[in-house]
């Protein structure tokens, strides 16, 4: 095996544009492992390890595991002092200006990494008993190996003796002398009776980069007629667009802010579901700009925003106080709080304080009401421009109904037809063949077709399986799928999407029980609810659970479904999730509704544990 053999994530070229970059520190470290270590070894820069980002973890699955933190921290700033009444290691630095900041030791976060490949990524290790296979490595690049050693015996010495060769501890002196042997002891080694490459096989699940974060670094994949719509405007300056899963409707609504918010125009964009805006602003960056130039609110935060701005506090606050008391919740947020938010606008006393923009953006237009819609027409400034972006089969919320060809005339938009994308690049044409049959099957009566598969290259791995268990089976059906769906990727990239709050509990009771770390959405009060779900993005590196409802607009190239409900507009959302990768792709239906039964049965493998 030659060193341009040498596994490493991510690769070698892509480094330099990391999200966040590597440090000076660790670029030096990642380049002496790469220099000095056989090719046999394999090298994952800032992984995604179940919630937690080490530095760099090196693995050999004959030899062992290693694991690093690097620190650029230079000596005579830094004490080692346990807090105060406790044996939590923190290190205090001194400020330039006085005073002191506390740290938390490397040694500490090595420490913690090292139990955990042990107990939870790795099990057939065997816990603690096989915890020697892995070795937690601390390195400062700007200090001496005395002066660091110096800086960490106090709590080294509280380590059990037969543990301290594990926890090696090195300075700029030993990389300087590509000191391997010290830097890493393990490396003497030629094999490990305790490491084999079935357990290679369960970290690397934990370690490979994940598909959000390679995507991070490449712009929009547009095609000219997607880019056509990114980079031109209408004369009324009003767009509709429309088009099934997968066709890059976010894109171009992405692409088109980014490129108004480069220009320097004011840019509002709203959803109703929460938890896009996080997925939209991935793409933005993505397409070259800063998700900070932009406004993002779900519509109803944009009228509580306008509503006090307006002068209008306390008509709001007795809106919220019905809602919080169950009073009409329905109308209040379908009509009335659109209504009042309008009225704020033309009669409040500060109304001229509210924003006005220069382009508002709408995703998941088929979410909206004509109402909301009349509202933000009233905070676009005079030649600025709206887009709607939408998609009629994924209509969950039953809405679109209104949305005729004379009413959208009333709200802007020009006679003539929409903006139409046809084809889906994102979804693999196996599923699209299986999606077209559900539709024909379940949604024969809806406008919007289901999607059209664009010419595409042959995925190297496409797993669609269908799994129809009994309703208590499910939260259990999902967790014994998952091991299979993240084969060949990150565990970071799994999305666990289901169509009930209990079906979404159930399976986040079931990963905390296999110590598998999850992000999720699910709150039994709404602000706290809320709260999760404006945290949800795909950058974390934990598993992600949410209903069907919040991921609407995501994607995934890892996706576990669990289907109980009877709708076909969810059960088609849900479907319509999965993203195509360079990697393949996995998706997993668990059903326990009989109704999809069938269907499921014409899948690719289709199994049943209960009838």
């Amino acid at each position: 095996m030659t060193a341009a053999q040498r596994v490493m994530s991510p690769r070698r070229e892509d480094l330099a544009t990391l999200i966040p970059s590597l440090t000076e520190g660790e670029a030096l470290v990642v380049d002496f492992f790469d220099e000095l270590l056989p090719a046999s070894w394999e090298i994952y820069a800032q992984p995604f390890m179940n919630g937690v980002r080490p530095d760099l973890v090196v693995l050999n699955e004959r030899v062992g595991i290693g694991v690093f933190e690097v620190k650029d921290w230079a000596v005579g700033t830094l004490a080692y002092q346990p807090r105060h009444g406790r044996d939590d290691p923190l290190l205090h630095e001194q400020e330039p200006r006085g005073g002191k900041s506390n740290k938390r030791s490397p040694l500490a976060q090595v420490r913690q990494y090292r139990d955990e490949i042990a107990e939870l990524y790795c099990p057939a290790l065997g816990g603690p008993s096989g915890i020697a296979a892995v070795t937690g490595g601390v390195i400062f690049t700007k200090m001496t190996t005395d002066e660091a050693q110096s800086l960490l015996d106090p709590e080294l010495a509280r380590v059990a003796e037969n543990q301290r060769a594990y926890l090696p501890i090195s300075g700029r002196d030993l990389l300087e002398a590509r000191d391997l042997s010290r830097v890493f002891p393990t490396t003497k080694w030629s094999k490990s009776q305790l490491m084999t490459p079935e357990i290679a096989v369960d970290l690397r699940r934990w370690l490979v980069e994940p598909e959000h974060a390679r995507d991070q670094r490449s712009p929009l994949p547009l095609d000219a007629h997607q880019r056509e719509l990114a980079t031109t405007r209408t004369a009324s300056g009003y767009r509709r667009i429309r088009g099934p899963a997968g066709s890059g409707k976010s894109l171009v609504l992405a692409q088109r802010a980014a490129e108004l918010a480069r220009e320097g125009s004011s840019i509002l964009v709203v959803s109703f579901n929460h938890t896009l805006r996080n997925y939209l602003g991935d793409l933005v960056v993505r397409a070259g700009a800063k998700r900070t130039s932009i406004t993002w609110l779900g519509f109803h935060e944009w009228c509580k925003r306008t509503m006090r701005q307006a002068g209008r506090e306390s008509e709001y606050d007795d809106l919220a106080a019905r809602l919080a008391a169950g009073h009409d919740t329905a109308r209040i947020l379908e009509t009335e709080m659109a209504e009042r938010t309008l009225d704020a606008l033309n009669t409040g006393a500060l109304a001229a304080d509210v924003p006005r923009y220069d382009a508002i953006l709408v995703d998941e237009g088929q979410d909206f009401r004509l109402e909301w819609w009349s509202a933000l027409r009233a905070v676009v400034r005079d030649r600025g421009e709206m887009l709607l972006v939408a998609d009629r089969a994924q209509d969950i919320y039953e809405r679109s109904e209104a949305w005729t060809e004379n009413a959208m005339i009333g709200a802007g938009f020009p006679g003539g037809r929409w903006s139409e994308l046809d084809l889906s690049y994102r979804l693999p044409v196996e599923l699209v063949r299986l999606l077209h049959r559900f539709h024909d099957d379940f949604l024969p009566v809806s406008d919007q077709g289901p999607p059209q598969a664009a010419v595409q290259d042959e995925l190297p791995l496409l797993r669609l399986r269908w799994r129809q268990v009994a309703p208590d089976a499910i939260a259990t059906g999902l967790v014994e799928e998952l091991v299979e769906v993240v084969a060949h990727g990150s565990f970071s990239d799994v999305c666990v999407i289901v169509d009930t709050k209990a079906a979404a509990l159930a399976a986040i009771d079931e990963l905390q029980r296999r110590n598998i770390r999850c992000l999720h959405t699910i709150a039994d009060d709404s602000r706290a609810e809320r709260r999760l779900k404006h945290a949800f993005f795909r950058g974390d590196a934990r598993v992600k659970v949410t209903t069907i409802h919040s991921f609407k607009g995501w994607e995934s190239s890892r996706l576990l479904i669990a289907i109980t409900d009877d709708s076909p507009q969810l059960a088609y959302t849900a479907l319509t999730r999965l993203l195509r990768s360079d990697d393949g792709a996995s998706l997993t239906v668990v059903c326990a509704n009989p109704s999809f039964r069938d269907f499921g049965s014409s899948w690719p493998v289709f199994e049943e544990t209960a009838r």
